[in-house]
Parts: C-alpha cells; sequence; structure tokens
C-alpha cells in the first residue's frame, strides 16, 4: 500500500504533499489509508487541518 521509499515523501509528511506526489489518488482514500494505518500504530499525526503533520514509523512487527 503506501511505501515511503517509491512516493519520494519524507517521513513527517503533510496531505497535501502525497496529493502532489500522487495525483491521481483522491483525497478520500488518502485519508482513509492513513485512518487505518494510525489505527494500526504504523503512523501518527500531529494538528489538525492543512497544517497537520503526519509520521509514518512503518510496519509493526514484519520484518522487512
Amino acid at each position: 500500500m503506501f511505501n515511503r521509499e517509491s512516493t519520494q515523501i519524507d517521513a513527517n509528511f503533510r496531505l497535501a504533499e502525497i496529493e502532489r506526489t500522487c495525483p491521481g489518488v483522491g483525497r478520500e482514500w488518502i485519508r482513509s489509508l492513513l485512518t487505518d494505518l494510525k489505527a494500526a500504530g504504523e503512523a501518527s499525526c500531529r494538528g489538525k487541518g492543512p497544517a497537520a503533520r503526519w509520521q509514518y514509523s512503518g510496519s509493526k512487527g514484519i520484518n522487512s
């Protein structure tokens, strides 16, 4: 799904950065994915609204 290396986004990012990097992907799909990653403990969010910054920490418990 979300692979930091393939999207060229830092571990700290905003939703708008993903939209610019992946122009064919809808905002609601990105939000849904981020919500799933947050629930799985793989991402966290600081702030609200357009200035909110996400932190992607990677898969938990899966060997790379």
